[in-house]
């Protein structure tokens, strides 16, 4: 399969797919791209937790005892508050697979981000604005502003 590269040859449709237009495939070409990215830190993560070449905040061995309680007696016994203060144990192990979470959760943000332009320069309206709606509720999500459920 020929690779095509919207960035570069211009806005025609992949001669594969004739319904990727480009916006679809610089946003597939992205995803693809974090994706490999955040996998890559995910294994990396659980390759240190698991061999020790990382100290783990919580240990492996306390894991078991710790999963019967409920999610605010695990916090506490952590030293944790929910929301973002999980990230000043990023130099555990254990917690740095969470950044490789993070950097998943994020990869469609950034791909809504880098097709904007695009939808702009076409004059593709809609598109513009349900791009950026999107935005701007991933980034509420992320902000902790936005919260479902009860309580």
């Amino acid at each position: 399969m020929a690779t095509h590269d919207v960035d570069r040859n211009g806005p025609e449709a992949h001669p594969d797919f004739p319904y990727a237009t480009p916006q679809r495939v610089t946003f597939a070409r992205w995803m693809e791209r974090g994706k490999r990215g955040g996998m890559g830190l995910l294994l990396t993560a659980f390759a240190l937790y698991v061999t020790g070449l990382r100290p783990a905040h919580v240990p492996p061995a306390e894991l078991p005892a710790r999963w019967t309680r409920p999610a605010a007696e695990w916090l506490r016994a952590a030293g944790l508050t929910p929301g973002w203060g999980w990230l000043r144990f990023a130099g555990y192990a254990d917690y740095l697979a969470l950044l490789g979470v993070g950097a998943l959760a994020t990869v469609t943000l950034v791909c809504f981000l880098r097709v904007l332009p695009i939808f702009a320069r076409e004059r593709k309206w809609a598109m513009f604005f349900m791009a950026l709606a999107q935005i701007i509720v991933l980034l509420l999500a992320a902000s902790g502003r936005m919260r479902a459920g009860h309580g």
